[in-house]
């Protein structure tokens, strides 16, 4: 049987990596994992990890510190689609820019404050 892997903030790092890992390891048929949805998951690898591994459905709102961390600098990245922000109604590629890392508030990186936000948008 399939199965959804999910989770938030580190959690959600490591079920990306999972997804990856089983559908990287049995390219012509993964063991277990059909999707991937993470919230407020910060970035798990570089240019190369994410660009290898299939993306995660990332669904983060725009004032959350931890899909910035770890920094660019240190060479982590974000993958590159399949993202959606909450405050573009989950509309692909919709985001607005996000503000800069000091104008974020860790609430806002709560799955308390996630939960009823992405209920408003499920029909």
């Amino acid at each position: 049987r399939p199965v959804i892997i999910t989770g938030h903030s580190l959690g959600g790092a490591m079920a990306a990596i999972l997804h990856g890992m089983d559908e990287f390891q049995n390219y012509t048929r993964p063991i277990f994992s059909q999707s991937c949805y993470t919230f407020g998951m910060p970035r798990y690898g570089n240019s190369l990890t994410t660009s290898m591994l299939p993306y995660p459905y990332h669904t983060y709102a725009l004032k959350d510190p931890a899909p910035r961390l770890p920094p660019e600098l240190m060479g982590y990245r974000t993958s590159p689609s399949h993202e959606y922000c909450l405050e573009a109604g989950l509309v692909p590629g919709n985001a607005p820019q996000r503000p800069s890392i000091f104008l974020t508030r860790l609430s806002e990186h709560r799955i308390e404050t996630y939960i009823p936000r992405i209920s408003r948008l499920i029909p």
